[in-house]
């Protein structure tokens, strides 16, 4: 049974973490050079738990992973591509999984491979990070625009700084009989625990087309199942939550209309979803008809929020960046974006937590230090300039001996008259300076 939601107001508690990370060989995948595989999967299928998968910059099938603790990274450069679908099921209680700097864009044949991501069945820790999600567009066969995600049992997701759309619905002008789809949803997701952070998500494009067959409608943002009982959960800091636009119709036989907007955030009215400092939006309808057959008809705007209310906090959000992966001892920017005079701090572990703390206004992913949590690192940051950006410089740490990479976890915070407020929260690859 999946468990319940967890939400704890100690700071005592929220220092129990979920599993440790990377922190073992590496395996190298390039698909036009030397490295240990030309594609992820058989890398995949090598790695035992603690494994890195080092990615570097090229095209890449789909892949699966089932029960295993790794990391997968794309290396620096443009970001891998993944065409089909990254399949992550299976991931236990105690186990953590990253990845992090991969493109994935799902394809409509076969079916299994329509969408960029779907995470089922796994309570374990996953954290995805800096990747770009969209969904299979439609085709002619198959006109609907794909999921860009699905999470089913999932009670341990956590995004940031990721770009998430459904797929486009298809369009052609051609023939006045040949239908568009509708737009697909950015993500959906049932009996699952979400953390959402500084990310980009988006209902694809209703189709477009020359159609007598009807308007088509774009795709909601975010689709949310009323499960509360199995602990669903979605917190989202600093995001950007827009439905798809509607599709637009126009043939001279008929009188077609234009399409609705998808909705923003679709939601049970008993869910237990918070947003900090979003933007939530429904999506644009479209103008079609035909001017000689009954004149424009204009489609209806998608609402921003449907069913809840969800909590919403009144603080402003805190925005953490670096680079998702370095060689050990190199220096690289870390950046804070909020507002002037907050003093920041970062929490810097080897672990990973999920723990929804109202009070902090946020989801603990990297947890405040304990005795087991890893060296100790510079907790104070400095003070947020009069610019709103503070630029600091990192020095990615030095490995154990016979250790190739570590990940790490990280998470901005302030603290304020008013209190402690939970920043946005990054994963850094430390590799090896020979790789």
């Amino acid at each position: 049974m999946v468990p319940r939601l967890r939400m704890w107001t100690s700071a005592l508690l929220v220092t129990l973490t979920s599993g440790l990370a990377s922190a073992g060989n590496v395996i190298t995948v390039d698909d036009s050079g030397p490295a240990h595989f030309a594609q992820i999967q058989p890398a995949v299928d090598a790695a035992v738990d603690g494994d890195t998968i080092l990615v570097k910059p090229g095209s890449y099938t789909g892949f699966t992973i089932d029960g295993k603790a790794l990391t997968v990274v794309g290396d620096d450069g443009a970001l891998p591509t993944v065409s089909g679908r990254i399949w992550i099921k299976n991931i236990a209680v105690g186990s953590t999984l990253s990845v992090a700097r991969l493109k994935a864009q799902g394809l409509q044949s076969p079916a299994s491979a329509q969408k960029a991501l779907t995470i089922a069945s796994s309570p374990g820790a996953i954290r995805i990070v800096g990747c770009e999600l969209t969904g299979a567009p439609g085709t002619g066969s198959f006109p609907t625009g794909r999921q860009g995600i699905e999470l089913t049992n999932a009670t341990d997701i956590a995004f940031a700084a990721c770009t998430i759309a459904g797929g486009n619905g298809w369009f052609d002008f051609s023939v006045c009989t040949s239908p568009p789809g509708n737009g697909g949803a950015g993500f959906l997701s049932q009996s699952s625990m979400i953390a959402l952070y500084d990310c980009d998500v988006r209902g694809g494009r209703g189709g477009t087309g020359n159609t007598a067959m009807g308007a088509y409608r774009g795709g909601d943002a975010i689709t949310l199942s009323d499960d509360l009982e199995l602990g669903e959960l979605l917190f989202a800091s600093r995001s950007h939550i827009e439905g798809g636009g509607g599709g637009i119709t126009n043939c001279l036989l008929e009188d077609p209309q234009g399409g609705d907007g998808g909705h923003g955030l679709t939601m049970g009215g008993t869910l237990s979803v918070h947003l900090l400092d979003d933007t939530v939006l429904g999506g644009f309808p479209s103008t079609g008809g035909n001017p000689f057959r009954g004149g424009i008809v204009t489609g209806t705007s998608g609402t921003p929020i449907v069913g809840g209310p969800p909590f919403q906090y009144v603080v402003s959000s805190l925005e953490l960046s670096l680079p998702a992966v370095a060689r050990a001892g190199t220096f690289l920017t870390l950046t804070f974006a909020g507002d002037p005079g907050d003093h920041v701090y970062l929490n810097d572990e080897l672990t990973t937590t999920f723990a929804l703390v109202p009070s902090w206004r946020g989801v603990v992913i990297a947890p405040f230090p304990s005795a087991t949590s890893g060296p100790a690192r510079a907790r104070r940051w400095g003070v947020i300039p009069a610019s709103g950006v503070l630029t600091q410089v990192y020095r990615a740490p030095a490995l154990p001996a016979g250790v190739e990479a570590q990940t790490r976890f990280l998470q901005a915070y302030r603290i304020r008259a008013n209190g402690l407020t939970l920043g946005s929260f990054a994963t850094l690859t430390v590799l090896d300076s020979s790789l």
